[in-house]
């Protein structure tokens, strides 16, 4: 009976024994040498699970617990034990996805971003974008049309920020705080880095208006006012005109207005007394505010030709004359023909006052022209404006005779049956 109930008790314990032993070493395999890594020289347990049936169990491991397992890292030639092998900041299962064998690479250049420590490929480190808050996947974080790398700026200890906001132009949308978003700016043309692109005093937003599709033209010279510091040109070029009929001295310094010669081979002697002016007649005032028209080299008037045009420095706003007039309406009607007509008006002037005043001066003469025609109905984009200042004079500018001459806006149409010269 003694024999019995201790071979019982003999049997039940080894049966416990390899029950424990089955479901510790086969099922949770804690007997797996393996379970143990070195990480700095410190032994640590490793993460572990099982997958798949009870029947077909399989152990994995994922030694440095960053949701990937070895294997799949081993695969990758990713580090096992790192949960960031590049070091950039983001752990490897986030840069691998949530598909290993398709692991992510942002900039396509055969470098998955758990190995790639630029990820979009904007030249700033992964780390460094993470550190700075613009987005290590995209090379224009606020996508402003700037890439990142233009918008950190060389030192990247210290990113721009153009506005002092606290926000960096790279994750701003708006660099210069002037209301304009910097994508807007950057398609209009202004300065995305300067609130009053024109230097005119008014903020770039409140001159674009509040279509940035259409910004503003107050005076329909063709150049928006937020890049247009004198809105009214007509009256810039009448002031700038009255000067320089009455000029102390001419550029060149050689003669005033009153000493300077004409043309003649000798000179004149200057009478003892001056005689007063006449007062000009109502006649004479009409022709004075009119915008006159003189074909390039004795064109016909029924064709299309090119032409010189004079207009009234003394009004502010002047008129067309009759053959002027007729002339644009031929012009304008001629534009809109066709697509491939065009004009181009090329501004001119004296050579008195600098250089830059005047290459501006002039462009303002060629951009009143322009006006003109498009209010006779001439498409805006056929019709260019632009300026030579004082470049090339057609007559002495040592002559009032001449500078007047000088002081012209020259129309070139281009296109079926025009003739330029």
């Amino acid at each position: 009976m003694k024999k019995r109930v201790l071979t019982l008790l003999i049997l039940t314990t080894i049966w416990s024994l390899g029950s424990w032993w089955y479901y510790t070493c086969k099922i949770k395999g804690f007997c797996d040498t393996s379970n143990k890594i070195l990480s700095n020289n410190v032994s640590t347990p490793a993460s572990s699970a099982i997958v798949g049936s009870e029947t077909g169990a399989k152990h994995v491991v994922d030694s440095d617990g960053d949701g990937l397992t070895d294997e799949e890292e081993i695969t990758l030639s990713t580090d096992p034990n790192k949960i960031d092998t590049d070091g950039d900041g983001l752990p490897d299962n986030e840069e691998v996805g949530s598909e290993p064998n398709a692991a992510i690479d942002t900039d396509a250049d055969g470098k998955i971003n758990a190995l790639d420590d630029d990820d979009d490929n904007d030249s700033l480190l992964t780390l460094l974008e993470t550190k700075i808050k613009t987005n290590p996947l995209e090379k224009d974080s606020d996508g402003d049309g700037i890439d990142d790398a233009t918008e950190v700026g060389s030192n990247t200890d210290t990113p721009i920020d153009t506005d002092g906001d606290t926000l960096i132009d790279a994750i701003d949308t708006d660099d210069d705080n002037d209301g304009l978003a910097t994508i807007d700016e950057m398609a209009i043309g202004t300065n995305h880095l300067k609130a009053d692109t024109d230097g005119d005093g008014i903020n770039d937003a409140e001159e674009v208006g509040e279509a940035t599709s259409k910004p503003k033209d107050a005076d329909e010279d063709g150049i928006i006012d937020v890049l247009d510091n004198n809105n009214s040109p007509k009256a810039e070029v009448v002031e700038e005109e009255n000067k320089q009929d009455n000029p102390e001295q001419v550029k060149d310094g050689t003669a005033t207005e009153e000493q300077a010669t004409t043309d003649k081979s000798t000179s004149e002697e200057k009478p003892k007394e001056e005689q007063p002016r006449a007062e000009p007649t109502t006649q004479d005032k009409a022709i004075s505010d009119e915008v006159t028209i003189e074909p390039l080299n004795g064109a016909s008037d029924d064709a299309i030709h090119g032409s010189l045009l004079y207009f009234p420095f003394n009004s502010a706003a002047p008129k067309l004359s009759k053959s002027a007039s007729a002339y644009f309406t031929t012009i304008a009607a001629w534009l809109k023909e066709s697509p491939d007509n065009k004009v181009v008006l090329t501004g001119h002037t004296d050579s008195i006052g600098a250089n830059a005043t005047n290459h501006k001066l002039g462009l303002q003469r060629a951009s009143i022209i322009k006006k003109m025609l498009i209010k006779l109905g001439a498409p805006k984009a056929q019709v260019t404006a632009n300026s030579k200042g004082e470049e090339q004079p057609l007559k002495s500018n040592k002559t009032k005779i001449g500078r007047k001459k000088n002081r012209r806006v020259e129309l070139t149409p281009v296109g079926k049956g025009a003739v330029s010269k």
